[in-house]
């Protein structure tokens, strides 16, 4: 499974690119820094999953999403946030496939991505 991270911290982007290089059979295709570049980056390297920041600068989480899935309906797009209950039940849209805690995605990830 080929991922797309979309991260603007430097930090959690490493430490989460670092991560899904331990999981068998996921290979990270690239990263952005900010929304305009996922979506371009997203167009010339098919990913099969993008895991998204959902406040990362220049078009956020769940416009990448939008954006990325009227594209290819086939892509899972996974979107980390600081509050996921709230956005989960104010406003998570459909092109989300799975909308995490940035707390809980190392735990959740591996699950996420092997089914």
């Amino acid at each position: 499974m080929r991922v797309l991270v979309i991260e603007d911290h430097p930090l959690y982007r490493r430490t989460l690119c670092e991560f899904l290089a331990t999981l068998p059979g996921v290979e990270t295709c690239g990263f952005a820094v900010d929304g305009l570049g996922g979506v371009e980056l997203a167009e010339r390297l098919q990913p099969d999953t993008v895991i998204v920041d959902l406040q990362v600068a220049k078009l956020g989480g769940f416009e990448i999403c939008e954006v990325l899935r009227k594209r290819d309906p086939n892509l899972i797009t996974i979107v980390a946030c600081e509050d996921a209950v709230r956005y989960h039940q104010q406003r998570c849209p459909s092109s989300v496939s799975h909308l995490i805690a940035k707390d809980d995605v190392f735990e959740r990830l591996p699950d996420l991505l092997s089914s």
